[in-house]
């Protein structure tokens, strides 16, 4: 009898247990649900929204120079052309106007959402979920797609003025191609304002899925008959870039999309290699490079931070059967120094630095690259890095999150697009991987070359930083593919506590060098994640708005961290780092646990911190992982298995300290206890 009494007792605590787990389950992996109720649908015809300044709103079907017209009659201030699939929630407009009230920008865009029209009610109302958080001004990605998305906000005078400047076939081109081509040309005086608000909604009959992935954000930018009036506009609009008499071509690729090829300078271009003891990881490179290049205006040189004798034998007989230069300089691995030497003897105005460690497979490689660097506003141009014998992405650009740079999506298949296109067309992005970089030596030498305060990482990173203050745009050719076989010339930084401390140190140079970088991408939104791979939308608790412990005092009554039980699974994904930008002395403890074989939502999970007598208790926000989701699939209610915390600096003495993680079972007396393999290291 005690026992039905004691197993329907668990049972009541199990289901309350659980009620509350799916609750907050539910509330971190849908934090950008909520309702929408009273939306202001874009209809059939323009209307003007209340107050000042006024809004002229047109759908993009009715988009055209008599709508303009229209929006001047009515006095209205700004023209908005809204997809007509789309609504405005109320007070949407309102944050508009306060957004705008001191802008004087010509061109406005703001974030979007999906919403699902609620299927027994008005049209106006449902659920709004998908967000979409958008990139700053990117002329390069505007050229690709139309990554506005959904609303595109102008001044009315210069709509009207720029409308009118058009040429005739593309003033009566259609309502996309017209919003299209107007908002290239605003684009093209200034930088356009983007609001990092959701201030437009756009209807789906059903939840949108994998709409993340869609490569396009609007029906233009692809396609054979639009690429060749868009090629046209910009032959016919923008001729002071181009170099005369000669015209963009465009490639489709089997990703649907048209890539540009621009014209080529007359310019030789180095291709700078260093490496050292892998002999037979340069032929490949090599080798790809001769079998890939048509331009043929190339060299190739190959430093040498000192090989062994047989080693250097080996690259001495390899220079004579590819042809190419082979600088053989003894001295410590110091990525800076070796390329700033290799680019002090190039020959060529166009330098491509490219790691040894891979290999060509885009056949015309070096025209695509070399055509976009020439351009005046390029900087860094980079490519597209697959892990060997697939489409597994390595590198895809580089993303500054609130931790520092990184190589977004790297592990994830190419064979679809992320973030509406971010990897399809050319992208404007913060920087690119010095794995295949190519700069024009003018810019180059302009910035300084790559710093030499910055020996093994980072150094590629701070260089495209340079290019982006002194004005150029770093850009990324998706379809430019290379093969990287990564870090076989000095291993893996992540596993070597030497090296994950030369990383720190390293970062921390970086963001002293570039102090407004620090928290900041232009092409990265921050209501984007920090805590995945992907361009998912920021979740709670992630790293960024873990509020800061700035107190912990010592237990007076210490728990007893014993026995250890091995159910309990306690992984350290970031423990023992400072990786704040903007907090250099913040620590952050970054890990996740789970019950072998039980159910984790019957759980509370405390962490501790210990060294010697001093006990800490360390309040931690119990986060939503789907990365451990994925991995620990068989196990029962894991997805809630993230504990994160930051503690300020100076809260904790200086020291080491054992992190212990503990499981109280909310059914039962159960208590488990696990003790995390890595320190955690305070100085």
């Amino acid at each position: 009898m005690a026992n039905i009494i004691k197993e329907k007792l668990q049972e009541v605590l199990h289901q309350k247990a659980l009620k509350a787990y799916e609750e907050e389950l539910d509330r971190q992996k849908n934090s950008w649900r909520r309702q929408l109720k009273g939306g202001i649908l874009v209809g059939g015809k323009a209307w003007k929204a209340h107050g000042k300044p006024g809004f002229f709103v047109i759908p993009y079907a009715q988009a055209g120079m008599d709508a303009i017209a229209e929006a001047e009659k009515a006095d209205c201030a700004y023209v908005i052309f809204a997809a007509e699939d789309g609504c405005f929630a109320p007070g949407d407009l309102e944050a508009l106007a306060a957004e705008l009230s001191g802008a004087s920008q010509v061109l406005a865009y703001a974030d979007e959402d999906v919403y699902l029209p609620d299927p027994a009610g008005d049209a106006a109302e449902g659920v709004c979920c998908a967000p979409y958080f958008k990139p700053d001004g990117s002329p390069d990605t505007l050229l690709s797609y139309f990554y506005i998305g959904g609303m595109a906000v102008m001044r009315t005078a210069a709509a009207a003025r720029f409308a009118a400047q058009m040429p005739e076939p593309y003033r009566t081109a259609g309502a996309f191609p017209f919003v299209y081509f107007l908002t290239l040309l605003l684009m093209a005086q200034e930088m356009p304002l983007h609001i990092r608000k959701i201030l437009f909604h756009r209807r789906a009959k059903q939840p949108p899925g994998m709409q993340k992935n869609m490569v396009l954000a609007e029906p233009f930018g692809g396609g054979k008959e639009f690429t060749a009036l868009k090629s046209a506009f910009l032959q016919q609009v923008f001729p002071e870039q181009k170099i005369p008499e000669q015209k963009i071509e465009w490639k489709e690729e089997a990703d649907g999309l048209c890539y540009p090829l621009y014209p080529l300078p007359q310019a030789m271009v180095s291709i700078l290699i260093p490496s050292k003891d892998h002999p037979e990881v340069l032929k490949r490179a090599v080798a790809s490079i001769r079998e890939k290049s048509s331009f043929a205006a190339y060299e190739i040189l190959v430093i040498d931070n000192g090989s062994t004798e047989e080693a250097k034998a080996v690259y001495e007989a390899l220079a004579e059967e590819y042809g190419f230069r082979y600088l053989y300089r003894p001295m410590p691995f110091h990525f800076s120094k070796m390329c700033n030497l290799a680019a002090a003897t190039a020959k060529g105005e166009y330098l491509l630095f490219l790691n040894d460690d891979t290999e060509v497979i885009t056949p015309d490689w070096l025209e695509r690259m070399l055509g976009q660097a020439a351009l005046p506003e390029a900087g860094a141009v980079g490519a597209k890095l697959y892990y060997p014998d697939g489409d597994l992405i390595q590198h895809c650009g580089v993303t500054n999150m609130y931790e520092g740079p990184v190589h977004k999506l790297f592990g994830y298949t190419d064979s679809v697009s992320y973030d509406r296109g971010r990897t399809r067309g050319v992208v404007d992005m913060v920087g690119v991987t010095a794995a295949c970089l190519m700069v024009s030596r003018g810019k180059f030498e302009r910035v300084g070359g790559f710093p030499e305060e910055l020996a093994v990482a980072y150094n590629d990173v701070d260089f495209c930083f340079s290019l982006y203050e002194a004005g150029y745009r770093n850009i990324m050719r998706n379809d430019v593919r290379l093969y990287h076989y990564e870090s076989l010339s000095r291993g893996d930084d992540h596993q070597d506590a030497a090296k994950q401390q030369r990383l720190f140190r390293e970062r921390m140079t970086l963001f002293t060098r570039h102090p407004d970088f620090a928290d900041f991408d232009p092409y990265y939104n921050t209501q984007l994640t920090g805590a995945s791979k992907d361009y998912e939308p920021g979740m709670p608790h992630e790293n960024r708005d873990l509020p800061a412990i700035r107190e912990l005092k010592p237990l007076k009554k210490v728990p007893v961290f014993a026995p250890v039980n091995e159910a309990l699974i306690v992984k350290s994904d970031r423990l023992n780092v400072k990786p704040y930008a903007k907090e250099l002395n913040a620590v952050l403890i970054d890990i996740h646990a789970h019950v072998r074989g039980l159910d984790s939502a019957d759980y509370k999970f405390s962490v501790f911190l210990r060294k010697g007598e001093l006990v800490y208790q360390v309040p931690v926000f119990r986060r939503y992982r789907p990365d451990v989701e994925r991995v620990y699939f068989e196990q029962t209610h894991v997805e809630l298995s993230g504990l994160a915390a930051r503690i300020a600096g100076g809260v904790l003495p200086n020291g080491e300290y054992e992190l212990w993680v503990e499981a109280d079972s909310l059914i039962s007396r159960q208590r488990l206890f696990r003790r995390a393999e890595q320190m955690l290291k305070v100085d």
